[in-house]
C-alpha cells in the first residue's frame, strides 16, 4: 500500500495511503472520508455514486450568511470564520431547481432551522403554505419566550 505525505488545512501532517479508486480503468487515490477511513472510490467517483456531482450551484456561495437581513424573523448572529461553515440553500425547497433566485447563502444554523421549520425534507407530504406560516410562528414565539429575539 503506497504512502503519501499530506497537510490539512491547519498545516498538521500526516501520512496516508494512497490505494486506487476500485473504478476499473481508473488510477486516482482513494478519498479519505475525513475520519481516518477511505472509500473504495476516488472522490470524482464517489460524488458520481452519491449523486453530487452536479452541484454547480456551490459556486454562488457568498462569504456571509444571507439572514442578517433578518428573512427568517430573527438575525443571523453566528460568526464566520470559515468558508465549511456556510450552505447554499434553495428557497423553495427543491434542491432541483438551481436558479440564481433560488438559492441563498445560509450558515449552518438559519440552514437547520430553515430546512425544519419549512418542511423541506418532506418530499411526500411537505407543509401547506399556511402550515409553514403557523411553524414559523411557532419558533419565533418559543424563542422570544426564551429572549433569544432582539
Amino acid at each position: 500500500m503506497p504512502l503519501e505525505r499530506n497537510v490539512d488545512l491547519w498545516g498538521e501532517e500526516s501520512i496516508i495511503e494512497t490505494n486506487e479508486c476500485s473504478m476499473s480503468g481508473c488510477t486516482n487515490p482513494r478519498d479519505n472520508a475525513g475520519n481516518g477511513n477511505y472509500h473504495s472510490l476516488c472522490s470524482t467517483h464517489h460524488k458520481e455514486k452519491y449523486l453530487m456531482s452536479g452541484w454547480n450551484y456551490k459556486q454562488y456561495r457568498k462569504n456571509y450568511c444571507e439572514n442578517i437581513d433578518g428573512r427568517f424573523g430573527f438575525k443571523c448572529t453566528t460568526t464566520i470564520i470559515m468558508d465549511a461553515q456556510l450552505t447554499v440553500d434553495h428557497i423553495d425547497g427543491n434542491n432541483k431547481n438551481n436558479n440564481l433566485s433560488n438559492l441563498q447563502t445560509l450558515c449552518f444554523d438559519c440552514h437547520v432551522i430553515k430546512t425544519n421549520v419549512n418542511g423541506d425534507r418532506q418530499k411526500d407530504h411537505r407543509p401547506t403554505e399556511g402550515q409553514r406560516i403557523l411553524r414559523w410562528e411557532k419558533f419565533l414565539n418559543s424563542m422570544k419566550e426564551k429572549e433569544m429575539l432582539i
